[in-house]
């Protein structure tokens, strides 16, 4: 009898100090951050500086794999079907509850364990350098006058940049023909080859070809100017009350063990207040907003409502 007591005394005492030792572990292998749009963009930037300094904070490769198509759902659906064992990360943003409302996808808002958001950055239309339109008000005149003429690129069915287009579209009366991209990078590369009219991004996405001359901003939806650009002016100053943006964070495949989802958390964390990524961030123009896990998860279920209510007034809500 004594014998049986000592065996199972023995692994309940190994059980226990083993589970510690299999948290503290994580992670032990390269990481995968999936970024569900093309390179180049304002998201890949965000992400690729993040996964430097998480890197380091981390002591393991974090490898930033671009999954572009259908507006995002290609990369959010791979990512929600990954194990959710930390070795899986994916960039979330608006995306992930305005596409179940705007298009069948394989996932849900609650497909992921949402771990921080770090970034914000406002709308913006631009214009290739050829453009005749000088201001938001020369696009919105020849728009109304020539209704289904003005192509306007975003970067995916259903994202913020669509939606922002729709609602300016809404605000001004004229009429676009929206067209899709796999990201900002394939969108500006449309623009400047003149195969659109406009396209909606963020400044950061679009800041080099505006300083190249190669784009021309017309308009900012911020409360305030662009810091990047402070001569162009806010939608607001130009008669139309439009404030639009996009956020950037990280999350897990759904079902992540706390211990892993807490050290994420922490690293994320000391990566968004470390030097490298405050000046690259800075330096591209991208701005830095920090959301904890439990404000991020506060703003999803707020910020969802918002959107719902939006895309059924445009038009664009299947469910």
């Amino acid at each position: 009898m004594k014998s049986w007591l000592t065996v199972l005394l023995t692994i309940l005492l190994l059980t226990l100090f083993s589970l510690p030792v299999l948290a503290n572990s994580y992670p032990e292998r390269e990481i995968t951050l999936i970024v569900p749009v093309a390179p180049g963009g304002g998201s890949d930037l965000t992400m690729r500086a993040l996964a430097r300094e998480l890197e380091t904070i981390l002591g393991v490769p974090v490898v930033v794999v671009n999954r572009p198509g259908a507006g995002g759902a290609v990369g959010l659906s791979e990512a929600a079907k990954a194990k959710p064992d930390g070795y899986t990360l994916v960039m979330v943003t608006e995306y992930n509850y305005n596409l179940p409302m705007t298009q069948k996808v394989d996932f849900t808002l609650d497909s992921f364990d949402y771990i921080a958001a770090v970034n914000f950055d406002p709308a913006a239309i631009a214009v290739g350098k050829d453009s005749p339109w000088q201001t938001i008000n020369d696009l919105v005149k020849f728009a109304t006058e020539n209704p289904g003429v003005v192509t306007i690129g975003n970067s995916g069915f259903g994202n913020i940049w669509h939606i922002a287009a729709v609602a300016f579209e809404n605000a001004s009366g004229a009429k676009f023909v929206h067209v899709p991209f796999n990201g900002a990078a394939p969108c500006i590369t449309a623009a400047l080859g003149g195969h659109i009219s406009a396209m909606v991004a963020s400044p950061p996405e679009m800041a080099a070809q505006i300083q190249a001359g190669n784009l021309r901003l017309l308009g900012v939806m911020s409360e305030k100017r662009s810091d990047l650009f402070p001569d162009v002016p806010t939608f607001r100053e130009q008669g139309y009350d439009l404030v639009f943006g996009t956020w950037r964070g990280v999350a897990l495949p759904a079902g992540a063990d706390e211990s892993i989802i807490n050290i994420l958390e922490n690293a994320i964390k000391q990566a968004v207040e470390s030097e490298g990524f405050r000046e690259f961030m800075q330096k591209q123009g991208l701005g830095i907003l920090y959301r904890s896990r439990e404000e991020l998860i506060k703003f999803i279920h707020e910020d969802q409502i918002r959107f719902r209510t939006l895309l059924d007034e445009m038009g664009l809500l299947i469910n």
